[in-house]
């Protein structure tokens, strides 16, 4: 190889590991001619990229470099990072889809502060949270002389951010006790909207304050503060659905008068720069007319740009507006009558607009409400329990169904009753869970699917917690701490350290909506895997 004139290599999705890749450590070794070298999508792992970056460490020809989709983590990158301290050639390196997490960048900064050569570093899909400490090492990455750093458009707004968030309160303020709320983790910060929580007299909806604010948990000072907020604050309830994009939160849907049955029904969008609401009307361009029925416990997932909502509880759908979707009736509800849909819209976020995107005869799970809907794949997402009436009356469901959400197909896979499969239950929660170690290629795909309690009867909560193996679809039930009560009706988020964190919910065992609790626990990932 050393008088070999090859000038560029390119060698992608050849199912490369790390022992083939060993034999790139010798090219680089070797060659004093290879400018440009690609090994996108082979499962090379932390352990082929210890190769390379070992080639790469005494390599004097290469200028650009790009693995993407290869599967190796912030361990693999190691070796890689001290190479680009020692190599003075390379200009450009592309790490794209790798899951180097906050972990990676962090070592970028310690290893890129005594000085390098690299120009062009980028870093899209690598699962980075943009935190407190990851913000500080990206802004000082992008600042160093004439360097640059590429990553994803939502990191980049969590940049500017940063630069005019609001100072949290000093003191810690204690949260209201609260059930059937709602929340996101953006960065290293847990924000609680909506619920409700028991005063003299009856149920109050949240927040209660004048000033109308977010709940806020800081992880990093392991504190509770207050955000006001302002404008056109949405409607108070329970069973509202909230979404992070792009600097924004999205709520939608909620049931606002419960002895009336009233649901709301608008969209409503606030920055997290200023914290004012602002509803979104349907604007005069837009191409549909289409609004969803006011409705609350509906599913609501983001897939690129746009939100993606099932099924849920409300008054009667519209028809025409979603042909193949069907609305059955709750009984013995003297006021505002309301029932359960299966309907599947689309909220464009850049747009503005609603679409119905099924076809009117294509198979659809039954009309149900207060089940989980989550992403486990790149554009699938899986649907499991809830609640909805049959010819039986109410019925806990314990059926899993899948959904495309490019081709916009659902399907249900048979249950095997000879395996493991957790009750019927509905106000459960379900969360995506990430392996550090895990290393599957592209797309930030969890390895499981932790479903936790709900309530498995009107007068009963479910004590068992279950993790599904999305690789091989079998559920097995969790051993979680003694101390760690099982309740529903609360909300279940995965940190930046792919831990459960579990704020609130209903502890005891009565309908309607007593037993309320504030406290936040976080299930450590390592605790989530033992399994009986």
């Amino acid at each position: 190889m050393k008088n070999c004139c090859l000038t560029s290599l390119w060698i992608e999705e050849c199912d490369i590991d790390a022992k083939g890749i060993e034999c790139f450590k010798k090219l680089l070794l070797q060659t004093q001619c290879l400018k440009r070298l690609v090994l996108d999508a082979n499962p090379i792992r932390d352990q082929g990229a210890k190769f390379l970056g070992a080639g790469l460490k005494e390599n004097h020809s290469i200028h650009y470099m790009s693995i993407q989709n290869c599967s190796f983590g912030h361990i693999g990158l190691t070796t890689i990072s001290e190479a680009l301290v020692h190599n003075k050639t390379l200009i450009e390196l592309n790490i794209d889809g790798n899951r180097i997490g906050n972990c990676g960048v962090k070592l970028l900064y310690d290893m890129f502060k005594g000085g390098f050569s690299l120009k062009k570093l980028l870093l899209h899909r690598c699962i980075i949270n943009p935190d407190d400490q990851c913000i500080l090492h990206l802004k000082a990455l992008n600042e160093m002389e004439d360097f640059r750093i590429c990553i994803d458009h939502t990191i980049e707004i969590s940049l500017q951010i940063s630069n005019t968030q609001h100072e949290p309160e000093k003191d810690s303020i204690e949260p209201e006790t609260r059930n059937a709320g709602c929340g996101v983790i953006v960065g290293e910060k847990l924000f609680v909207w909506g619920g409700q929580t028991e005063r003299v007299g009856g149920m109050r909806y949240l927040p209660c304050s004048e000033s109308h604010p977010f709940d806020v948990f800081d992880f990093t000072t392991k504190m509770w503060s207050h955000q006001p907020t302002s404008g056109d604050v949405p409607e108070l309830g329970i069973g509202s659905s909230l979404i992070a994009y792009c600097g924004w939160f999205y709520l939608y849907g909620g049931l606002t008068e419960y002895e009336e049955n009233v649901f709301a029904g608008d969209i409503y969008k606030v920055s997290m720069d200023t914290f004012q609401w602002k509803i979104i009307a349907i604007p005069p361009a837009c191409k549909t007319t289409i609004k969803p029925s006011p409705r609350y416990t509906a599913g609501i997932i983001l897939h690129d740009d746009r939100l993606c909502m099932f099924g849920g509880v409300g008054p009667k759908i519209v028809e025409d507006q979603d042909p193949g979707a069907e609305w059955v009736k709750a009984v013995n509800r003297d006021k505002g009558a309301f029932g359960w849909n299966n309907e599947y819209y689309e909220f464009d976020l850049k747009a503005e607009c609603w679409s119905a995107t099924l076809e009117k005869d294509a198979y659809r799970p039954k009309p149900i409400g207060s089940f989980s809907f989550c992403k486990y794949s790149c554009h699938k997402a899986i649907l499991f329990g809830g609640c909805g009436s049959e010819e039986n009356g109410c019925t806990y469901s314990d059926r899993m169904h899948h959904f495309d959400l490019e081709k916009h197909v659902w399907t249900r896979p048979v249950k095997k009753h000879s395996l493991p499969w957790p009750i019927g239950c509905r106000f459960h929660s379900m969360s995506a869970l990430f392996d550090p170690q895990c290393k599957a290629v592209a797309c930030e795909e969890p390895r499981w699917m932790v479903l936790l309690w709900g309530k498995i009867s009107k007068l009963t909560i479910s004590k068992d917690a279950w993790a599904l193996n999305v690789d091989t679809w079998t559920w097995k039930k969790l051993q979680l701490c003694e101390s760690l009560k099982p309740r529903a009706w609360h909300i279940a988020c995965t940190n930046a350290q792919h831990d459960i964190v579990v704020f609130g919910g209903n502890l005891v065992e009565e309908y309607p909506q007593r037993g309320a609790v504030a406290n936040l626990c976080i299930i450590p990932f390592d605790q989530i895997l033992k399994v009986e």
